[in-house]
């Protein structure tokens, strides 16, 4: 499974709590831009709140994974989200920027765009 459980409690962002935005950082993730995001990605999002409540991982260029609250765990289209999304993640276990992030754009974004319209 994932190495990485973020501890928060149940409707966090009622209570004005942020643990994803707060601890990401020590559970060894890095913020990558979003021409850079690449599959297997985290998406952090706001869903009917100001603070990020709803996370999805990039399954491929047009879709994430996520888990919706009240349903069962679904792909999704990616672009459905954008004008929800706040941060694109990559987990670093080893620290320091990774080679991939250098050497440029994913093959599947397009003029700093996902193929989805984002």
């Amino acid at each position: 499974g994932f190495p990485v459980t973020i501890p928060r409690e149940y409707k966090f962002w009622e209570k004005g709590q942020n643990p994803y935005l707060e601890s990401y950082l020590d559970y060894g993730f890095i913020e990558v831009p979003m021409e850079k995001a690449d599959i297997h990605d985290l998406v952090f999002m706001k869903i009917s709140s100001e603070i990020v409540n709803h996370v999805g991982v990039i399954y491929d260029s047009a879709h994430i994974i996520h888990h919706p609250s009240g349903h069962d765990s679904r792909r999704s289209l990616l672009g459905h989200w954008q004008n929800k999304i706040t941060h694109f993640l990559r987990y670093n276990k080893d620290g320091g920027i990774p080679d991939d992030f250098k050497k440029g754009m994913a093959p599947w974004v397009s003029g700093g765009a996902f193929r989805t319209g984002l």
